[in-house]
């Protein structure tokens, strides 16, 4: 039997329906309620075509609260205007005319103070990964609520922590002191764990530091450190 389409009208709750007919079977296909519901019974596609048609869908606060722009390939939430970005949020008018290049995937947008929030229960964690077809969490931004601290990841490894009290670790998970403190773990290393530098030095002792740093600290030996430093006219 060849595929064909019915359209009823149901008497008795006064809907209409849009059926197809394929391998002796009746299949609902749309449905428009009498109250004005609208049901894709299989799916729906809109623009099939690639138009330059919009879709827009209002709520009771905006006339925009999903907008597919058809001719420029942007799915605005909240605004129809193109500011730039596939997807963008919007609570408000910027002002902002055009976005960045390199940050087009998600734009968001308020009239007044925006943010973006990550929302996790009181014993997870909350953060932005970033991936390469290497590593799929090669960078971290990470928030740990378990503990109430902040780290920072790079190549797959912490390198940054700020916990509850202040305390801040270099390489460090467990930063030591009191609150504000700061640790600086550089593991087997021997090199200058601290380096200071300026522009307007240029010294040619290059044997103990690079040209422009005029002081640093470093350990020396195994319980040993020293404190360089020269005076540059």
């Amino acid at each position: 039997m060849s595929q064909s389409s019915l359209l009823t009208n149901t008497t008795n709750n006064n809907n209409i329906d849009i059926k197809t007919t394929g391998s002796g079977s009746v299949v609902h296909a749309v449905k428009i309620h009498s109250s004005g519901l609208f049901e894709a019974k299989q799916g729906a596609i809109f623009n099939e075509d690639s138009n330059d048609l919009d879709f827009r869908v209002e709520s009771n606060s905006y006339a925009h609260c999903l907008f597919v722009d058809g001719g420029n390939d942007r799915v605005g939430v909240g605004e129809d205007s193109d500011i730039g970005g596939l997807f963008r949020v919007s609570l408000g008018d910027s002002g902002v005319t055009g976005v960045d290049a390199g940050g087009q995937g998600i734009v968001i947008e308020d009239n007044a103070s925006g943010g973006l929030t990550i929302a996790t229960p009181n014993d997870a964690e909350g953060g932005i990964k970033f991936a390469d077809p290497q590593d799929n969490d090669v960078g971290r931004i990470n928030y740990d609520h378990s503990a109430d601290a902040m780290f920072f990841m790079t190549s797959g490894n912490e390198q940054l922590r700020i916990t509850a009290d202040g305390k801040i670790g270099f390489k460090e998970s467990s930063p030591e002191g009191s609150d504000g403190s700061l640790t600086l773990n550089q593991a087997g290393g021997d090199t200058q764990i601290i380096s200071m530098k300026s522009s307007d030095v240029a010294h040619s002792i290059t044997s103990v530091a690079e040209a422009d740093t005029y002081a640093f600290i470093e350990k020396r030996k195994r319980c040993n450190w020293r404190f360089a430093n020269s005076r540059y006219e």
